[in-house]
């Protein structure tokens, strides 16, 4: 399963190019957002991977992000994300070992 970067990365420069619009609506919620719209708002990270996923949403299609403002998001510490989109998404892909035997 490849995940699609081109697509992230547009949701996420649409968010960012979009903030002071949607700070006021989402301030604190967890947003989903595929084609440059928001699709779904969610309380959790893991809520939103969950329900974006069921909803038909594939990986690497969508992001689920906090909307908080960009002096907030300096005060946290970016590693935290890979490490948290790895844990959602490891619950739901099951890992495959190159088998050579």
């Amino acid at each position: 399963m490849a995940i699609e970067m081109t697509e992230v990365k547009k949701n996420a420069d649409w968010y960012y190019a979009n903030l002071d619009s949607l700070l006021p609506k989402y301030n604190g919620k967890y947003i989903g957002i595929s084609d440059c719209s928001v699709v779904g708002v969610f309380n959790t990270f893991s809520g939103g991977v969950d329900e974006m996923i069921g909803s038909g949403h594939r990986l690497g299609s969508f992001i689920v992000h906090q909307c908080v403002g960009l002096e907030e998001e300096k005060k946290r510490f970016f590693s935290r994300m890979p490490r948290m989109v790895f844990r959602e998404v490891s619950k739901r892909v099951p890992y495959r070992q190159n088998s050579q035997e």
